[in-house]
């Protein structure tokens, strides 16, 4: 997209490669996942496992699996050239 003086706009082009801030996010992401497995496996392996600890585990994994998701999605656009 250009504008008036036919400068490219900074929205309309995509860094070649992925900044640092987007490495931090896909490690804490794959410990999100990492960490809620462990907590629901340590739950289950008790014998009375508490309701908060099913509750955090289910949580950080599920929100973990979100994350991971939309990494996946971004990372499969990036490789064929869609624009975010």
């Amino acid at each position: 997209m250009t504008g008036s003086g036919g400068e490219t706009s900074i929205s309309s082009q995509r860094p070649e490669r992925l900044r640092p801030l987007d490495y931090y996010q896909i490690g804490v992401t794959v410990l999100l996942v990492l960490l809620g497995s462990w907590i629901l496996l340590r739950a289950a392996v008790e014998g009375f496992p508490s309701l908060s600890a099913w509750m955090l585990g289910g949580g950080l994994l599920g929100f973990g699996l979100y994350r991971l998701w939309h990494v996946v999605s971004y990372l499969r656009k990036r490789g064929t050239g869609h624009r975010l």
